[in-house]
């Protein structure tokens, strides 16, 4: 199947993942990275693929579909959730570092006496 021939069915209907690697004619790993470059393609047309584990597919939303439009503010949340959690882990992480690096440092020098 060519590009348009797919982008036509993502939008009529969900798609599994196998079925899409068929349509493809690859893996997962290549199915993955099919739907993040189309996303970016879609981006300067207002669209997007969704993507659901309960629906197990891809599907093109529609803008007039209530349902499309609320699983998207779903995964949305989802996201930006996710995004919140990662840079919080990200901060503790590089402040560990930061704290090793200056209890290093703390080591090297020389403790004074008073007596």
């Amino acid at each position: 199947m060519n590009d348009t021939d797919i982008i036509l069915a993502l939008e009529s209907r969900w798609i599994s993942r196998e079925e899409l690697c068929a349509m493809l004619g690859t893996n997962d790993r290549a199915v993955r990275s099919y739907i993040e470059d189309l996303n970016i393609r879609l981006k300067s047309y207002g669209k997007c693929v969704l993507s659901s584990s309960s629906r197990r597919g891809y599907h093109i939303g529609s803008p007039y579909s209530e349902e499309d439009v609320a699983l998207a503010n779903a995964i949305l949340n989802e996201l930006k959730n996710k995004a919140i959690s990662i840079f919080e882990r990200r901060q503790s992480v590089e402040n560990f570092i930061k704290f090793s690096e200056s209890a290093k440092a703390s080591e090297s020098e020389t403790q004074l006496s008073l007596f």
